[in-house]
């Protein structure tokens, strides 16, 4: 009811009338609701989306893991009992970018690009790993890589398929090892990597995880 008053009202106004409105109400909501909110009409959608060649996806990764290993998003401040619940605009704009680039690499691989998309699996992993390790890359008073928006089951499996395409025995293994290790720390298994990579693999990748006891489950 209050949003059909609300239209009405909003029916009378002038064209620079509602763009003050807009631009007063985008000032008191924090950097990702007004991205939420104004979507491809907020100045920062086109730095944030991620593109759409693939070759401009691999640099766009390939920066990212840069920038974040280096700490361009980590903004610390002096936390006290005002303010801890602030999130920094970078830890905001790191998690955007890292949901973007990952719903772009499964597309990649969804479309057959396994190179590429086997290399922006690996590099992003190599910084949601670093997140989760608490080293030097995004700071908030709670940080993890829960604040990506992902399926990340779904990302696993498009990650093994397009790995299981490119990958030699041992590279796989190793790649699975490593998945394994974080689907069973932070998800209880329930991300499904020994599953996943055993119906992916090629005979030889089945043959090389099983003899490094990789396809074992461990408790």
């Amino acid at each position: 009811m209050a949003g059909n008053m609300l239209k009405k009202a909003l029916a009378k106004a002038t064209k620079a009338e509602l763009v003050d409105m807009v631009v007063a109400a985008s000032e008191m909501l924090t950097a990702r609701q007004a991205r939420d909110v104004l979507g491809d009409y907020h100045p920062d959608a086109a730095r944030l989306r991620a593109p759409s060649g693939v070759r401009a996806l691999v640099e766009r990764v390939r920066n990212f893991h840069r920038d974040s290993l280096a700490g361009h998003y980590y903004a610390p401040f002096n936390m006290n009992s005002k303010n801890f619940s602030h999130v920094p605009e970078e830890t905001e704009d790191w998690a955007d970018q890292a949901g973007e680039l990952i719903k772009a690499t499964c597309e990649v691989s969804k479309a057959g690009n396994h190179v590429e998309a086997a290399e922006c699996f690996r590099l992003l992993y190599d910084v949601l790993e670093a997140v989760d390790r608490g080293e030097d890359v995004i700071f908030a008073e709670e940080v993890g890589t829960w604040m990506v928006h992902m399926e990340e089951s779904h990302v696993v499996r498009a990650y093994l398929k397009s790995l299981a395409k490119v990958a030699s025995e041992e590279e796989f293994t190793k790649e699975v090892a490593r998945l394994a290790k974080r689907d069973r720390i932070h998800s209880s298994g329930r991300l499904g990597v020994l599953e996943v990579a055993p119906r992916v693999a090629t005979k030889a990748q089945r043959a090389h995880l099983a003899a490094a006891g990789v396809g074992n489950k461990t408790p």
